[in-house]
């Protein structure tokens, strides 16, 4: 026989209901759950690069001459490098112009009026392997600037020379017992296009390798071992 509730009772029931509605609506329910923490580290490589050039202050050079410095540039980072040089000529000049009008002392200046013209070179170009196969050296040009660059791997060293003509076109009588200091600045960065464009302004599609004299796309004259190797430099 089933009981008929009373009213109180009823009250009761839809009080607890709610609540029990209000409990639910909250709760928070357990489930299996696990979780690990992997931590990795990761080693920043060097760029570092050593060089080292002959001096030429004690000869005595005159207009259409070429002195060459020959030295080396090596790469003593653990990472691959671009290299270019630049010139930063200084002259200092004991005439103020060409009907010898005499500074008072001498009078030093950048080379405004392109009296020196320095060109890196070396005796090889192309690119260099060592006994195991591997990359070590690979040479490059912007067709455009005729600028050289050099792409050395970690540990790798290129005997090279800095040949500065001392261009006879500009160097008039006002150049006579001047001293010329032919500094250049050697600047390195990573293979990577953003890299080069801020240290160079080009990436690696605006340059060609070098061979000397006869330049070409890499990919019509170096084997695919020694391309696939410039390639993976280069980040590409």
């Amino acid at each position: 026989m089933i009981k008929k509730l009373s009213k109180n009772k009823k009250g009761l029931v839809a009080v607890l209901v709610s609540v029990a509605l209000v409990i639910g609506a909250g709760a928070t329910y357990a489930w299996f759950t696990d979780s690990k923490t992997v931590k990795t580290e990761v080693e920043m490589g060097s760029l570092r690069i050593t060089a080292e050039f002959q001096d030429l202050g004690s000869n005595i050079y005159e207009p259409g001459d070429t002195p060459s410095s020959d030295g080396y540039i090596k790469n003593v980072g653990s990472i691959g490098a671009v290299v270019s040089v630049s010139e930063d000529v200084k002259i200092s000049f004991l005439y103020a112009d060409n009907n010898f009008t005499k500074y008072t002392e001498r009078q030093t200046t950048a080379d405004t009026e392109g009296a020196v013209k320095t060109e890196l070179a070396a005796d090889t170009y192309g690119f260099g392997m060592d006994s195991e196969g591997s990359l070590t050296y690979a040479w490059f040009v912007d067709a455009s600037t005729g600028d050289k660059y050099i792409l050395l791997a970690p540990g790798a060293k290129v005997e090279v020379s800095i040949e500065a003509e001392l261009v006879g076109d500009v160097m008039g009588n006002k150049y006579q017992e001047a001293l010329i200091n032919i500094g250049n600045v050697i600047t390195a960065t990573q293979t990577y296009d953003g890299a080069m464009t801020q240290a160079f302004g080009v990436t690696f599609d605006d340059i060609d390798m070098y061979f000397g004299n006869s330049n070409g796309r890499a990919a019509n004259i170096v084997p695919e071992v020694v391309m696939n190797q410039i390639l993976e430099y280069f980040h590409r």
